[in-house]
């Protein structure tokens, strides 16, 4: 459907408009300064500014106003950056304005457009603002028509809505909070045994809910024989756990890494809007293993360390927290002792 944002106008269109066609793929005709031209065939006609024609390939959009989609967010964000996969795609024209979202006034842009405290990404389309990832990869895909990527039938999209749901309510807490964000310096790191229930939920919830999803979409991707705008989101997490963190259970997941071959082959954009995001969390892990490393006290070598084993050798166990002895001197020691 094509809401107009003015009435009908039979104004000739300003020489800056630009033709956006879907799936990325170029064409000849890609501007025109007259309304009601002909293009593929087709008679092209002004609405409120937006010109719209139908191609034997695919949708072409005309934008007189020459303003594109704008995109809110920083181009390293794994929220953001499926927005940016789906937009590198398919050539779809678009502006990202990026913010720091590191800075704690980056949320003011947010509550502007979408009256809700630091929620990124926001995408603004003529005025028309939503935020939340899947919310605009489902707005991406309706508008520009991308049956390929927000499939129409009823079972594939189906499949795609599933996907997209358990992201949202398991698989980014998991992958962000667990896994990713805690190894960059992003969120708190993970107790032993957070990471031990971090595990358990992976091999016993999280992939095999993702693999039963796989499977349904016919056992490589989700998307069955081209990925999906729920492909797009699995993708650059184990994209980016996999190269933060090789060593990891995820990383070294048999499944996970089949999963992102797969989809990686399939993605001739991949390397390009990969790029920034790859740098910042490798620089950000790089940067978090230096601090770690200075934080640790030295190992004693030489004399020192023979004379600490010799001491440690000797001295008796310390009474456990609470437990009185029966000896008084010890008793005494123990009331003026100071815990670390």
């Amino acid at each position: 459907q094509l809401v107009p944002a003015a009435p009908v106008s039979s104004a000739p269109i300003v020489d800056s408009a630009t033709v956006k066609q879907s799936g990325g793929t170029s064409n000849s005709d890609s501007s025109t300064s007259m309304p009601g031209v002909s293009m593929a065939g087709k008679h092209v006609g002004s609405a409120g500014g937006l010109i719209r024609v139908q191609s034997s390939a695919s949708a072409i959009f005309l934008e007189s106003s020459g303003k594109r989609m704008k995109l809110y967010g920083s181009a390293w964000s794994s929220e953001v950056l499926p927005v940016i996969a789906l937009f590198s795609e398919t050539g779809t024209q678009y502006d990202i304005l990026a913010h720091d979202m590191l800075d704690q006034e980056v949320g003011n842009i947010a509550m502007a457009h979408a009256s809700r405290s630091r929620i990124l990404p926001v995408l603004d389309d003529g005025g028309f603002t939503i935020w939340e990832t899947c919310t605009i990869l489902r707005y991406v895909g309706a508008k520009e028509e991308l049956q390929s990527w927000l499939p129409s039938d009823y079972v594939s999209r189906g499949i795609c809505d599933n996907a997209l749901e358990f992201w949202s309510s398991s698989f980014y807490d998991f992958a962000a909070n667990k896994v990713l964000y805690p190894a960059v310096g992003l969120a708190p790191p993970l107790s032993p045994e957070m990471g031990a229930r971090a595990q358990v939920s992976f091999q016993s919830d999280i992939w095999p809910a993702t693999q039963h999803l796989l499977c349904k979409g016919g056992g490589h991707i989700m998307g069955g024989a081209a990925p999906n705008i729920a492909d797009l989101l699995f993708f650059v997490y184990f994209e980016l756990i996999s190269a933060v963190m090789p060593e990891h259970f995820v990383s070294q997941h048999q499944g996970v890494r089949q999963y992102v071959t797969h989809v990686r082959r399939l993605l001739p954009t991949a390397q390009h809007f990969m790029k920034e995001a790859l740098d910042f969390h490798l620089q950000r892990k790089a940067q978090l293993d230096r601090e770690n490393s200075l934080q640790m006290p030295a190992a004693p070598t030489g004399k020192v360390a023979h004379e600490v084993a010799a001491k440690t050798a000797t001295e008796p166990e310390p009474a456990a927290a609470g437990v009185r002895g029966a000896n008084k001197a010890h008793d005494a020691d123990a009331e003026h002792a100071v815990t670390p």
